[in-house]
């Protein structure tokens, strides 16, 4: 297991540290999620229950936080799959937070369902199933 928070768990410690949510429920509220569904999005990686945000809803947050906010938050992906959370900007109350990186879980927690969809989609292309535009047959 990481020592490192997965991607959303991060997210939320730095969205609470800024002063910008008190508790997961302000937190969803940021994001324009359902209050419901937030703690499947926070559960820990082996729990059953637990949702793995896709990238582009990663990427879409941290815009979406970057609108409701004074923080400039942006998501950075390394060629050895780890990634970061960005930060900077003012927190809640007007106070300056300088840039730092912040490192996840997710090389760890989340890249192994993408890779896993990375080998079936080549494999669907070596097999001739894919018709030349980014699809499959049949969509």
């Amino acid at each position: 297991m990481s020592a490192h928070p997965t991607p959303v768990r991060a997210l939320f410690a730095e969205v609470v540290l800024s002063g910008y949510a008190n508790t997961q429920v302000d937190f969803a509220r940021l994001l324009k999620l359902s209050e419901n569904n937030i703690s499947s999005y926070m559960a820990r990686p082996n729990a059953s229950y637990r949702i793995v945000p896709r990238m582009d809803t990663l990427s879409f947050w941290a815009w979406a936080l970057s609108r409701s906010t004074n923080l400039s938050v942006t998501m950075t992906v390394t060629p050895d799959h780890k990634l970061f959370w960005d930060i900077a900007g003012w927190d809640k109350d007007g106070n300056p937070v300088e840039f730092r990186r912040v490192p996840t879980s997710w090389a760890q927690t989340d890249a192994r369902p993408l890779s896993g969809w990375h080998d079936e989609f080549r494999s669907a292309l070596e097999n001739g199933q894919g018709n030349g535009q980014g699809h499959t047959q049949g969509d």
